[in-house]
């Protein structure tokens, strides 16, 4: 049977209702959190990304977005920040989410304009997203955060999440149910011996009840590993 995704992004204000209940439907698939909480939260992004089977037209995976601009130390910082993502597991092994995201990342590069991916991991497999795909990403296990990159996660946090931000541990700790069911928040034993998993677990051990440690990468094209390039075909 083939796994056909497709993407597109569109505007979080011109989604149907019916979108966002499919969207709603595959996300109660993986977490436990209520209708009203998922929906607010994507009210306060600007886009999302699609992504459908091509023969069904069914929702089997999003991504939802928002762009945020600030001053940290009088430096003008531009910011795209990754809400609520996942993909069907079924169609884990494609690479759509990448490629259209990325793409959209890619284009967003401005010579001599400080710009960082703003991503909040609750789970090992959303983290290593950035061993995977960048050079320099914080915070990580074989450097420490530099004062500026750290500022930027502050500012992030405190503005985005208020007081569910812990600026001494880097974590968001919620107010409302919101976390991986069981199954899927459970990690492999083989999987414990990666440095990056261990890492993961060490400063954020709250994971399973949905806790989330706030993480940047400097979107540069020099920052890009060579996966990034292959897969969204972007030029170097």
């Amino acid at each position: 049977m083939d796994k056909e995704l497709e993407g597109r992004i569109v505007e979080v204000n011109k989604l149907p209702d019916s979108l966002k209940k499919q969207m709603y439907a595959l996300f109660t698939t993986y977490f436990e959190v209520k209708e009203k909480v998922f929906m607010d939260d994507m009210s306060k992004k600007e886009k999302v990304l699609l992504l459908s089977d091509e023969r069904t037209g069914e929702i089997k995976g999003f991504s939802t977005i928002k762009m945020i601009g600030l001053t940290v130390d009088n430096t003008k910082v531009k910011v795209i920040f990754s809400g609520d993502t996942l993909v069907d597991t079924f169609y884990r092994m494609e690479t759509e989410l990448i490629k259209h995201y990325g793409r959209f990342v890619y284009e967003r590069i401005e010579e001599g304009v400080k710009f960082y991916w703003f991503l909040i991991s609750m789970g090992f497999r959303t983290y290593r997203f950035l061993p995977l795909f960048f050079y320099e990403y914080y915070p990580r296990y074989n450097k420490e955060t530099p004062i500026f990159e750290q500022k930027v996660m502050d500012v992030l946090g405190t503005a985005e999440f208020g007081n569910c931000y812990n600026k001494e541990k880097g974590i968001i700790i919620p107010t409302e149910e919101n976390f991986l069911k069981r199954t899927y928040a459970s990690i492999p034993s083989k999987r414990l011996a990666n440095p990056h998993i261990q890492f993961f677990l060490k400063r954020n051990p709250g994971y399973a009840k949905g806790e989330e440690l706030v993480c940047i990468a400097e979107i540069t094209k020099q920052n890009f590993k060579s996966i990034f390039y292959r897969i969204t075909k972007c030029s170097r």
